[in-house]
Parts: structure tokens; C-alpha cells; sequence
């Protein structure tokens, strides 16, 4: 972690996150990396659902976490409209139905 940065050193456990299909993904990678370079460098696209976890996950962690997951109903997620940060280089796309992912982050 020596060469890490002060914000990255929160990762150092992990979080949680969506992997867009692979052809979406490649979209959003191509649009991140033109517009928004620097956090194309640290992860490919995705969609955020935990913060990062304040300790390394024990095994009873990772069994909440798939109880939580066969919890819920499959859905289809939906992408879009692109939204920035303006005048900060950072993109992102709306998420849909974006209670389906807040009820995943609560749970």
C-alpha cells in the first residue's frame, strides 16, 4: 500500500460491485477512458453497491451476503442518461430501477 493513494487506502478490504455485461461494459470503458481517464485507471465500469468494508470480510460475512442476495427478486438494470461532475473529469450513468440496487445496499 506504500504506493497507494490516501483515498484507495479505504479499499484495502474491498467493497461490493456490479460488473456491467461485457458489452456494455465496453462502451462505458471507451467513454471513460476519453472523458473521465483517471478512474478508468483504478477500476473498469460498474455499479457501486457497498461502501468500502472497514475490515477483511470473515466467512459469516460473505454468508450475509449471499443470504441477502437470494433475498431478492432478479431484475433487469437499465443504464443511462450520462451524468458528470462537471468540471471534475468523472462520469457516471444513471442507474434503473435504482430502489432495487438502494434495497441490495440496505440489506
Amino acid at each position: 500500500m506504500g504506493d497507494w493513494q490516501e483515498w484507495q487506502i479505504v479499499y484495502r478490504f474491498g467493497t461490493i460491485v456490479i460488473w456491467p455485461p461485457d458489452t456494455i461494459r465496453e462502451i462505458i470503458n471507451d467513454q471513460r477512458a476519453a472523458y473521465d481517464p483517471i478512474s478508468h485507471s483504478y477500476c473498469e465500469a460498474h455499479i457501486t453497491v457497498t461502501q468500502p468494508f472497514l475490515n477483511p470480510p470473515s466467512d459469516h460475512d460473505w454468508d450475509r451476503v449471499l443470504n441477502v442476495i437470494k433475498n431478492h427478486q432478479p431484475f433487469e438494470i437499465h443504464y443511462g442518461p450520462l451524468n458528470s461532475f462537471l468540471p471534475y473529469p468523472c462520469i457516471w450513468y444513471e442507474i434503473e430501477p435504482r430502489d432495487k440496487i438502494l434495497d441490495l445496499r440496505r440489506d
